[in-house]
């Protein structure tokens, strides 16, 4: 009873946090329309629909929340898909790297083609993976600051370099995963039944046996990179547009006053709400990740 109750609260939560991603397009204001004067409160009516008031420019300012949100996704996503398509490039490699390889003149260029993907793939993971990750981050914000002026694209660049030294976090676990498969025969016995290579990797492999690790991967960095935006944002270094970063940082030095002289109950609900917000999506994900192991090991 007390799971059941805990599920219905975070799917609710998760509800929650898709109706704020989608609020942009669901409002009929935009993100610079003045729908109201400045730090007005919540207001629900047949008139118009505030649900966080308004900010200091008299904005909706969920819009504007949903606005950085939608931006914040979407960067996290296509690196998250990045980060997962090199890790199984990789992770394949390490995994059917093998030392028996055959001498057959007709083949044999083949089998050094093989052996220099399986070489590379090993080599490069061991690379990645003796780097700090805060390194790379700093490395990659300093240089793409530095040479590009789009602050949007250096953001993305940014988390593309960090999302290929990720790689290891998935590429090691799908490798040792394809070699437990192939000490228990797993693999050649599929081979034997007729099944081709691709559909053994693709639907096998990838599908049947290795999916709860790659869509809990996925997951995982998926919210890495969303909190790595955030804390790029908070100090100046992410997007040079909206991003909840920026709304976190933008008033930050008020964080260490005494709320008492904040103007309005409204100031401190914008000061309060992306925090929350944050807070609230940590906890989220961490369900939604123990969710989605349950439903695929099953």
């Amino acid at each position: 009873m007390f799971k059941n109750l805990i599920n219905i609260i975070f799917a609710f939560l998760l509800f929650v946090i898709i109706i704020i991603a989608l609020w942009k397009n669901i409002s009929n204001n935009n993100q610079d329309d003045s729908v109201g004067k400045r730090f007005a409160p919540p207001e629900i009516s047949l008139k118009q629909i505030l649900p966080l008031g308004t900010d200091d420019n008299g904005n909706d300012y969920l819009v504007k929340f949903s606005t950085a949100f939608q931006y914040n996704l979407y960067v996290s996503f296509i690196t998250t898909a990045i980060f997962t398509v090199i890790s199984i490039i990789l992770g394949l490699g390490i995994g059917f790297q093998t030392k028996n390889l055959s001498k057959n003149q007709n083949i044999l260029f083949l089998n050094r083609l093989k052996n220099l993907y399986f070489t590379f793939c090993s080599s490069i993971t061991d690379v990645f993976q003796s780097i700090p990750i805060l390194i790379v981050l700093l490395l990659g914000v300093l240089f793409f600051q530095r040479y590009l002026d789009n602050p949007d694209h250096s953001l993305f660049f940014t988390l593309v370099v960090v999302a290929v030294f990720s790689s290891p976090k998935l590429s090691n676990a799908l490798g040792n995963h394809i070699k437990q498969l192939n000490r228990e025969e797993f693999i050649l016995a599929t081979k034997a039944s007729g099944v081709s290579m691709p559909a053994l990797i693709v639907k096998h492999i990838l599908y049947y046996e290795a999916k709860g690790l790659i869509v809990l991967q996925f997951i995982n960095f998926f919210f890495f990179t969303i909190m790595l935006e955030i804390f790029l944002g908070f100090f100046g270094k992410g997007a040079g547009e909206l991003s909840i970063g920026r709304l976190i940082g933008k008033d930050k030095i008020l964080y260490g006053i005494d709320w008492q002289y904040l103007p309005t109950d409204q100031y401190k609900l914008i000061l309060v709400f992306p925090l929350l917000f944050v807070l609230i999506l940590c906890l989220v994900t961490r369900w939604l990740a123990k969710r989605v192991m349950l439903l695929t090991e099953n």
